[in-house]
């Protein structure tokens, strides 16, 4: 049935009504949306209004304790932080403690480290791990690594030198903040002065670079690594105030034995940790005198043959007050009660095999060296 016009006039006055019906409900609908808007922007977020201060301690409580290094890229690196909100990335990046410690991989230095992230550690002192070792296939930035950053070096508080395919290295100037160096690549040459870091206290030294010049009567702590006693002398006799040592070393043959001819003594050197690469190994400790030694912890395989009368040797020659003594053997070390009726004036002593599951962690946590930082 086809409509009529007053049929379509009639139909036009329903629509008109439902349609002024639904303006009006979306005026109503709009008008509550706009105060619930309003009371919206109204609410403060508790975390957005934390004192900038206590949002810096948070971001900085993210990364690995200083003077750890967290690396350039990942979850461990502070660039992740920058990204939460608009208002704690400029928190972040004004934040110095967050950029004062930096893992430098040669694969992933950025080429302008300088101007980005090191600049905003501000004036606090900086830690610097840096690590060139290179496969075959890949092009060495060692130099360009230590040119990142030198222009630092009056901040550098803790350094770590692992660069190796640097010829001729020159690092020199004043160092007033350094507390702790390592330097522990064999194939690095060059100008290495440090005689200007009045607060240097603890090295770790690859003993087979060329000497290195350091306060050497300022060290209290120190560690040798990777090769034999005779390379460690020159390191050993000027560091007469040591208090913690630990060395690490390759076999040392007959004739290199022979060519010490003197005692190296340490008058305050108090903790010596010992253990050696594998391989058979000469008594070098019957080359010390220690007279203010009270902890030791020794790989049996260093004393020899007769190992009790090694220490006992060690110890009456030292005349030292040994109160802890760790030893760690083969399968089969002397017992205990061997070690104690020959030392019973050590407070402390612990005898185990290296395979031993039961006191594996007790024993790796002797191994660790002692600091005084």
């Amino acid at each position: 049935m086809l409509s009529t016009p007053a049929a379509d006039r009639a139909r036009m006055l329903e629509l008109e009504t439902q349609i002024a019906d639904l303006e009006h409900a979306l005026a109503g609908r709009k008008l509550e949306q706009l105060t619930v808007k309003k009371r919206l922007d109204a609410v403060k977020y508790p975390v957005l209004t934390l004192p900038n201060e206590i949002v810096s301690e948070i971001l900085i409580h993210c990364l690995p304790p200083y003077p750890e290094c967290p690396p350039l890229v990942g979850p461990s690196s502070p660039i992740p932080l920058t990204h939460i909100c608009r208002k704690w990335r400029q928190i972040a990046l004004t934040t110095p403690q967050l950029w004062r410690a930096v893992l430098l991989h040669t694969q992933d230095l950025p080429s302008d480290l300088s101007g980005i992230w090191l600049s905003r550690s501000g004036s606090c002192p900086i830690s610097i791990d840096i690590q060139d070792y290179t496969y075959s296939t890949q092009a060495s930035r060692g130099e360009e690594l230590l040119e990142a950053v030198l222009p630092y070096c009056a901040r550098w508080e803790y350094v770590d030198l692992g660069i190796d395919n640097v010829d001729e290295p020159v690092v020199e100037g004043a160092m007033p903040l350094l507390r702790h160096l390592s330097a522990l690549t064999g194939t690095m040459h060059g100008n290495l002065d440090f005689s200007q870091a009045p607060r240097l206290r603890s090295v770790s030294l690859h003993a087979d670079i060329p000497p290195l010049v350091l306060p050497w009567t300022q060290l209290t702590s120190m560690h040798l690594f990777g090769t034999t006693l005779i390379n460690c002398v020159p390191f050993l006799e000027p560091a007469i105030n040591l208090i913690h040592l630990k060395i690490d070393l390759y076999i040392m043959d007959e004739d290199e034995q022979d060519t010490m001819e003197s005692f190296i003594t340490l008058p305050f050197l108090e903790s010596f940790t010992w253990r050696p690469h594998p391989g058979t190994m000469n008594n070098c400790l019957s080359h010390f005198i220690l007279p203010n030694l009270s902890r030791l912890v020794i790989d049996q395989d260093i004393l020899q043959s007769d190992p009790i009368a090694s220490l006992t040797s060690f110890v009456s020659r030292s005349s030292c007050p040994l109160e802890c003594l760790i030893i760690v053997g083969d399968e089969e070390p002397l017992s205990e009660q061997s070690y104690r009726a020959a030392l019973p004036s050590v407070k402390k002593l612990v005898v185990a095999s290296r395979y031993d599951k039961v006191k594996r962690r007790e024993i790796e946590s002797h191994w660790v060296l002692s600091t005084d930082l």
